[in-house]
C-alpha cells in the first residue's frame, strides 16, 4: 500500500564509479526510477550514507543537507531517509525514502526502514542460499 508520507523509495548501489538508484516514485510518469551519477560523497546524500555506513534522516532538506554534503539548490523532496546496509557479497547498498512534505519522517519511520532493510537482506540471502 502507498503511504501518504512517502512519494518515492529506491535501492541504491555502486556500479563501477557510479551510484545507481532504482525504485518507485509517484512523481514519475512511469512510476519507476532508474538513474545513475558519478559517486561523490560531497554532493550525494546516498553516497555519504554508504561511505560512512550511517543512517541519514532529514526533515527539511534546505536546512539540514549541508550537515552531510555541500550546499545544493532546492530539491523536490524535503524529507529523506537513507539506510545503508551490506549484502552477503559485501555489496554496500542504501535503502532510500523521500517525501515532498517537510517533517514527515520520525524515529518510528527510521525503525520501519531498518526492518525493511533487514527483510531485503534476508530475502536476498535466501535466494543466494537456494542457488548453492
Amino acid at each position: 500500500n502507498q503511504s501518504a508520507d512517502i512519494n518515492a523509495f529506491e535501492i541504491a548501489f555502486m556500479e563501477k564509479n557510479e551510484i545507481v538508484h532504482r525504485g518507485y516514485s509517484n512523481q514519475e510518469r512511469s512510476g519507476y526510477t532508474f538513474r545513475s551519477k558519478p559517486f561523490n560523497t560531497k554532493t550525494s546524500l546516498t553516497c555519504w550514507a554508504m561511505t560512512n555506513s550511517q543512517e541519514v534522516l532529514i526533515n527539511d532538506f534546505e536546512k539540514e543537507h549541508a550537515m552531510y554534503i555541500e550546499e545544493k539548490a532546492a530539491y523536490l523532496f524535503n524529507s529523506l531517509l537513507f539506510i545503508p546496509f551490506t549484502l552477503e557479497n559485501d555489496q554496500p547498498v542504501v535503502l532510500c525514502a523521500y517525501s515532498i512534505q517537510k517533517n514527515h519522517f520520525d524515529a518510528n519511520d527510521l525503525v520501519m526502514f531498518r526492518i525493511l532493510a533487514q527483510f531485503i537482506y534476508s530475502s536476498i540471502h535466501e535466494e543466494i542460499t537456494k542457488r548453492l
